[in-house]
């Protein structure tokens, strides 16, 4: 009986013929369960650190190395790495038998965070910096997902997050609204999910030449999103839609200060992020009001002090689920 393929032959002749002989699946297709709209995320042997996005016989494809000296996130991402080739036996050193120790560290990690931006939300509450507070409720929420997700299944999938939150935060005994609340998923519709897509786009093409790889993998990354979100909408996945975006949105602002604050060699704010960007940013650190406004990421200022609450408790469910882990690891 044949070999069941991990790979479409196509995409692997492709990274062959480009002389790449170590490569590794990861990502939601190493597990199995995927949508028809989901990328390919390989790891290979490339000498440049970037991370390209490829289109192969119009399937998208994120082409990552394999990193050197592997990070926390490298060896949590790598729990379910499917490997393919590997006649260098580089991905030795990303293949641990301690896979529940690497998902706790990991979702420890994130839970850190999240406490952290929990307290900011509330520091710039109190400053009357809304739009601040509403960016680290948002990212405390993501956070908090996070890493109750990797406690139970072992990896974070995107494109996947909420039906894994549901699943996650019930086993866990917290409540999912609390999540919801923070990223104000109640308010999602086809047209906020619309909204939040072109908000993205416009500061993707804004920022173009501090986003990480060619313009051209940064144009395929663009068309992978809308195409994900396309085949999200079509198949009637309006919340996952929105998380998804949403998660995405996140990172891209924080990517986008990080940047401005290394070029403007400023150390970055305890508190004000996207408030710097709104002001003080040039392009193409700059983010216009009106994208903004499209991300949707803004909380209703009469209920931040309530969402911090309740993000607090929930934090304290996920710390008491992985304490329960580590004194299960030691027994």
């Amino acid at each position: 009986m044949p070999k069941k393929r991990l790979i479409p032959e196509e995409i692997e002749k492709h990274l062959t013929d480009a002389g790449l002989n170590s490569i590794a699946l990861i990502g939601c297709r190493s597990t199995g369960r995927f949508h028809p709209c989901c990328e390919f995320d390989v790891f290979v042997d490339v000498k440049d650190n970037t991370v390209r996005h490829e289109v192969i016989d119009s399937k998208f494809i994120d082409i990552i190395p394999i990193p050197t000296k592997p990070s926390e996130s490298d060896l949590f991402n790598a729990l379910q790495m499917k490997v393919i080739s590997d006649p260098s036996l580089l991905f030795a050193a990303l293949q641990r038998d301690d896979q529940r120790i690497v998902a706790e560290g990991y979702g420890l990690s994130r839970l850190l965070e999240a406490i952290s931006a929990i307290k900011k939300a509330e520091s710039c509450n109190i400053e009357k910096n809304f739009v601040d507070a509403s960016f680290w409720l948002n990212f405390a929420g993501y956070g908090l997902a996070e890493a109750a997700v990797s406690t139970h299944a072992m990896s974070v999938h995107p494109t996947h997050l909420l039906d894994d939150i549901r699943e996650a935060f019930m086993e866990i005994g917290a409540p999912q609204e609390t999540f919801f609340e923070a990223i104000n998923l109640q308010s999602a519709s086809r047209t906020s999910v619309e909204r939040r897509l072109e908000g993205m786009n416009q500061i993707i093409l804004s920022s173009l030449q501090i986003q990480e790889g060619s313009p051209e993998s940064i144009y395929i990354y663009s068309k992978q999103l809308n195409q994900k979100v396309s085949w999200l909408l079509k198949n009637h996945a309006v919340l996952q839609a929105q998380t998804f975006l949403g998660y995405h949105a996140i990172r891209m602002v924080k990517m986008m200060y990080s940047r401005f604050c290394r070029e403007m060699g400023i150390p970055e704010h305890h508190n004000r992020l996207v408030a710097e960007l709104l002001e003080r940013g040039e392009r193409p650190y700059r983010i216009s009001q009106d994208s903004f406004r499209l991300l949707g990421i803004q909380s209703e200022v009469s209920s931040m002090t309530s969402v911090a609450q309740h993000l607090r408790s929930l934090a304290e469910a996920v710390r008491r689920t992985i304490a329960g882990e580590r004194l299960s690891m030691k027994q």
